[in-house]
């Protein structure tokens, strides 16, 4: 019997392409292999079409409308936890994924926890370190460190 493949975590992250460049992407993890989305302006401009019309359709004003459209801005990530993983591929031509298999080892690095100058505290972004046959991929994410960590470890080993 094959499993159906479930949406884990959805993580919002940046890639480090070089040491001044980084490409925002979200980390999506399946139960049967780990998915990479590139943001686009055009996936973007959808999100906010699509939110825009949710809040038209629910019968919002012009104002209600427009802070549905402007909540993609922070939030536009969370459509990966809908979208079927083959649609997901065919976003974007520079989506790709990785199976278990496909991955030589891993890292979760989680960030530091600090204080500020007003004694709020704070925590960086953790990085999540990825060696696999196509090279080596370092994504910086702010995703919760133990959910992450769960979803990674149901995927590698389960």
């Amino acid at each position: 019997m094959n499993e159906e493949e479930k949406v884990l975590l959805v993580a919002p992250s940046t890639l480090k392409k070089s040491i001044f460049k980084t490409e925002t992407w979200t980390v999506i993890v399946t139960n049967k292999r780990l998915l990479f989305a590139k943001y686009s302006q055009e996936v973007f401009n959808k999100e906010v079409k699509e939110r825009r019309e949710e809040a038209k359709a629910e019968g919002r004003n012009k104002l209600g409308q427009f802070f549905a459209q402007a909540s993609a801005s922070f939030t536009w990530y969370t459509r990966y936890n809908n979208l079927p993983p083959d649609e997901v591929l065919k976003e974007n031509p520079e989506n790709y994924y990785l199976s278990p298999q496909d991955v030589i080892n891993y890292q979760l690095l989680k960030g530091k926890v600090y204080r500020d100058s007003d004694d709020i505290t704070k925590q960086d972004p953790h990085q999540l370190v990825i060696n696999s046959n196509r090279g080596k991929f370092v994504f910086t994410t702010t995703s919760d460190y133990g959910k992450l960590q769960d979803a990674l470890n149901t995927l590698f080993h389960s």
